[in-house]
């Protein structure tokens, strides 16, 4: 019982240099699909050594990334209708060589609150969801031309019971995405100084019509119960409820493990120009979601605090953030939320946004640190732990999902990474995690080398080692 997870995917990324067996450059002026990271990810996972053990593949959004453009000397968005449908194609080709269902979720790139150009046509634009609407509109004719084919795109939180021990539930998180708008407070004309910026205020994203359009979370008759003015708070609630229910019918489950886009903290470096300067530089760019952290105190709260029982394992899977890392974060107790008992929410939170867009630039420890100390009321009553081994920003791949072989009751997480950023093919190679897998599987004495190595483990010195090897952010 397995399954496979992956997102922000849905870019043709031309800027990885493949290399041939001759370990020539290729060529990038007119590439065919097979030399980006996209085909290869999509080629591994069809391949997988486990492939027949898997029960479904999760697509954590960011399916389309739309083109900027300039006009008028300001940059607009574009989408292209062709690569919409050969990304969409992709899927078709997974399910087709899997056979197992795929269960697509949305980003904020297929939310957008922005005007979208369709092609070449700059003079009209088009809705803001209109590239959502051609990734539904080309799902639509593969399920005409194969009726049995399973690819089930968002539009009410999904759920999958792994076993009686395991179960999995996919949310839509770009509800709880906010932008923050920067506002100046201007000085009196006679005044001579510049105009004072102040703090940046967090402002909900108008993307309700998406949903409306698309019936996504969004229900008719809430219109009449909220006074017709429907926004992103009350599919919050919707979309919460709809959780409470799914687990109140599944009582007895170990692991709950939530799928969504946005992860609750991230980092990672972004070029930002010096105000006093003009030159960019590489500064910390931080995501840290209150409303998703909110969401899964409310969510503790009503289950009589399930969520932070010992005998729960809660994990996040996500995407937004283009690299990979694992990292623990705990959400203490908050006083206004009146959570007694007072027990702290565990959660497993895995990265994955490998799945071939353009990588970002993971931010260093002591980067990490330095933030969170200098933003310390942004970060209060949470603590956030990084594993070093668990993170990397220099290859393509997907996240490997499955109970353990002698204790149905534990998951297992394995990164399979399949191409580099310098375009070398890993999961093909004697040193990838698949192929180190599969001899693992055909050695006569797995059972004898993992009994040794978990001995090992109960070692106090062998703890204190690897206790270090993560490092903690509070």
């Amino acid at each position: 019982m397995s399954f496979i997870h992956f997102g922000c995917w849905g870019n043709l990324n031309d800027k990885v240099k493949f290399k041939n067996e001759n370990t020539e450059t290729i060529d990038r002026g007119s590439k065919p699909l097979e030399k980006y990271p996209i085909h290869h990810v999509v080629e591994a996972i069809q391949k997988d050594i486990d492939r027949r053990k898997i029960n479904f593949v999760s697509v954590a959004g960011d399916n389309y990334y739309p083109t900027k453009v300039m006009k008028d000397e300001e940059k607009i968005k574009q989408v292209n209708v062709t690569k919409v449908n050969t990304l969409m194609d992709q899927l078709e080709k997974l399910y087709k060589n899997l056979n197992k269902t795929i269960y697509l979720l949305y980003g904020n790139h297929e939310m957008s609150d922005k005007a979208i150009y369709i092609d070449e046509d700059l003079s009209t634009p088009q809705r803001p969801c209109v590239a959502l609407s051609k990734q539904l509109e080309r799902l639509r004719k593969i399920h005409e031309t194969n009726p049995k084919m399973n690819i089930q795109a968002f539009m009410d939180t999904m759920h999958v019971g792994l076993n009686s021990h395991t179960i999995v539930i996919m949310l839509d998180t770009t509800i709880y995405d906010d932008v923050k708008v920067k506002k100046k407070d201007k000085k009196d004309k006679g005044d001579n100084t510049k105009d004072k910026e102040t703090k940046d205020k967090p402002k909900e994203k108008d993307n309700i019509h998406c949903y409306k359009d698309f019936e996504i979370l969004y229900k008719t008759y809430m219109e009449n119960e909220f006074n017709g003015e429907v926004t992103n708070k009350h599919l919050r609630l919707i979309q919460l409820m709809q959780v409470v229910g799914i687990l109140n019918a599944n009582p007895n489950k170990k692991n709950i493990v939530f799928v969504g886009h946005h992860p609750i903290i991230s980092f990672k470096q972004k070029k930002k120009e010096d105000k006093e300067t003009g030159e960019k530089k590489m500064v910390v760019d931080p995501a840290n979601n209150k409303n998703l952290q909110l969401f899964f105190r409310r969510l503790n709260i009503i289950l009589n605090q399930r969520l932070a029982s010992d005998s729960t394992r809660l994990h996040y899977l996500c995407a937004d953030t283009h690299l990979y890392e694992k990292s623990l974060i705990t959400l203490h107790p908050r006083k206004e939320l009146n959570d007694a008992p007072r027990k702290r929410i565990k959660i497993h939170q895995y990265i994955i946004g490998t799945g071939g867009t353009e990588l970002d630039i993971q931010s260093s420890i002591e980067d990490i640190k330095k933030y969170i100390s200098k933003k310390s009321d942004d970060f209060e009553n949470i603590d956030y732990t990084i594993n070093a081994k668990e993170r990397f920003d220099n290859c393509y791949g997907y996240l490997k999902i499955k109970h353990e072989t002698y204790n149905k009751s534990k998951l297992k997480f394995q990164f399979i990474k399949v191409v580099s950023k310098t375009g070398e093919i890993l999961w093909k190679s004697k040193s990838s995690l698949w192929s180190r897998s599969r001899s693992r599987s055909r050695s006569k004495n797995t059972t004898r080398t993992r009994t040794k190595s978990r001995t090992k483990i109960t070692d106090p010195q062998t703890r204190r080692t690897r206790r270090k090897s993560r490092i903690y952010v509070k």
